[in-house]
């Protein structure tokens, strides 16, 4: 990026030499600055663009974001998945002996998900590498939230702007999720929740933040 920015830099200082010790015309005066502003500019943006979901390119530094957000906001510790080293998305009975008596939990989440949103989760490994294999949900192109089916547990992980979170700490939450919803700090980019669903109580808490998160769709 910086040689990018000296060639740009360099290509300015060169036009710029063909009117030695003048007073550049006003169009070419015009010309050149515009250029120069979209160059830079574009090459800024190319510097400060964030990884995308999708992108093999990129899926070091979505790792890395996620894995350093987890430590920052002092979430639960992400204990290595047992799909981490799966080259296969997971069926539906490997999730069921993972996750044990915890499986109708995840069936809960998920339903609750579907019917609420109208959406489908997507199967994905961003996040940190021993985040292994977990079900994302987006609508309109908005990350929802993500479930990570583990040993007997399933981490929800919800990032709420700081209006969604003002709203959700107004909420009646079990004392678990209450505590780290105030305990996490608020980043730039969100309070980044990654919460342990191990019972009922649980589930409901996920629930409600998802609601104070994004409002579903009107019922047609």
């Amino acid at each position: 990026m910086a040689c990018k920015l000296e060639k740009a830099a360099g290509q300015a200082a060169a036009r710029r030499a063909r009117f030695p010790g003048q007073v550049l015309p006003i169009a070419e005066f015009k010309r050149l600055n515009q250029t120069e502003a979209g160059n830079l500019e574009s090459l800024r943006s190319k510097k400060r663009r964030l990884p995308q979901h999708g992108e093999d390119v990129n899926a070091n530094k979505c790792r890395a974001l996620a894995n350093a957000r987890m430590h920052q906001t002092g979430g639960a510790v992400m204990t290595e998945s047992c799909f981490a080293k799966s080259r296969h998305q997971p069926t539906t009975d490997e999730i069921r002996s993972a996750l044990d008596s915890c499986f109708p939990l995840w069936e809960r989440l998920n339903t609750f998900i579907k019917k609420s949103y109208r959406i489908e989760g997507t199967w994905s490994k961003w996040g940190p590498a021993k985040s292994g294999w977990n079900l994302r949900y987006r609508r309109k192109g908005k990350s929802l939230t993500a479930l990570h089916p583990q040993r007997k547990r399933i981490l929800a992980q919800i990032v709420l702007g700081k209006a969604q979170a003002e709203h959700a700490l107004q909420l009646d939450l079990g004392e678990k999720v209450s505590r780290l919803l105030r305990e996490t700090p608020q980043l730039r980019d969100g309070r980044w929740l990654f919460i342990p669903v191990t019972s009922e109580s649980d589930a409901k808490d996920v629930e409600k933040l998802l609601l104070a998160k994004m409002r579903p769709p009107r019922s047609t």
